[in-house]
């Protein structure tokens, strides 16, 4: 601040020694004397954004008075910095989780920071696993969204090799410019897919076999039941008993598998169907097993015993 008289001539007048400064709105700022007619106005804000400041001399406001000062944030600060939201502790294989960034200065202030400079991962010591993340702007940080393909249970204490593995196998890694964010990389739980389920089992025309339909892609029992095989493998012991002696089953898609029965087959219309324990899953293989039953039904044009 440099005080002149209307010629304009440097001015040192006692009476323009009075000087005060006010952060409208907020409050008065120290004013110090430097050398003849020149004045120091000093700021120490930690809150960032946008301010005016008032000057008087000798009690008349300065001719340019307000001044708007603009404080911005101080470089990032990862420890400053907090992640939150379900997609901490709420996670399924390919469902999206959702988190949300808050970029701070050491001091708390907003920082923005762009897509760029956001960096996400899993970190998993026995599987690569595929994520697909997206930030977009949120108010005062960023949303994050990711997708894990596969599951990564959680380890329970007596299960754990060392105490470090007990929070969960993985850990998603959340950077900024390089520098993790506080309590990064964080523990998670992945959950498993759900299951495909069940949709229909219609007998044949001629009877003699049945069609057995799931409501999407499963893995086909892992690609151990090719071609024609035993139904023992791939139906519940008590109902595979209902299908005869040597009963053949074969994939015909990855929805569709179907039923011949063998000598002796006593199932009959109504009776449950049901899927041995630990042999579907979805296509992916990253769901839990199918499980539960649906009715055998008969179809409309089916042959006259």
């Amino acid at each position: 601040l440099s005080l002149h008289d209307a010629l304009p001539i440097s001015e040192t007048s006692k009476e323009l020694t009075s000087i005060q400064a006010t952060l409208v709105n907020v409050g008065p700022l120290p004013v110090v004397a430097m050398n003849g007619a020149f004045f120091m106005v000093v700021n120490n804000m930690t809150v960032s954004g946008e301010y005016q400041v008032a000057l008087e001399v000798a009690s008349r406001p300065a001719s340019t008075s307000p001044y708007s000062l603009s404080i911005v944030p101080d470089k990032f600060s990862g420890e400053s910095s907090i992640v939150s939201g379900p997609g901490l502790i709420d996670n399924v294989a390919d469902r999206t989780s959702v988190l949300r960034l808050y970029p701070r200065d050491s001091l708390g202030n907003v920082v923005h920071v762009r897509v760029a400079d956001i960096a996400v991962s899993l970190l998993q010591p026995d599987m690569e696993l595929q994520v697909s993340i997206s930030a977009i702007k949120a108010e005062g940080g960023m949303e994050i969204r990711y997708t894990a393909t596969l599951p990564c249970p959680r380890i329970d204490a007596g299960e754990a090799k060392d105490e470090a593995s007990v929070e969960g196998t993985c850990k998603l890694d959340v950077q900024v410019y390089g520098l993790h964010v506080k309590g990064s990389p964080f523990p998670i739980t992945i959950n498993p897919a759900e299951a495909p389920k069940l949709q229909s089992a219609i007998f044949a025309s001629h009877l003699a076999g049945m069609t057995v339909t799931f409501d999407r892609a499963t893995d086909e029992g892992g690609g151990a039941l090719v071609s024609f095989f035993d139904c023992s493998a791939i139906l519940a012991p008590a109902c595979h008993l209902t299908t005869g002696n040597n009963s053949q089953c074969s994939w015909t898609s990855a929805t569709t598998f179907t039923v011949v029965f063998g000598p002796g087959a006593t199932i009959a219309p109504d009776s449950r169907l049901s899927i041995r324990q630990g042999t579907v899953m979805s296509d992916r293989r990253n769901s839990e097993y199918v499980s539960g039953s649906v009715p055998v039904l008969v179809p409309a044009n089916a042959m006259t015993p």
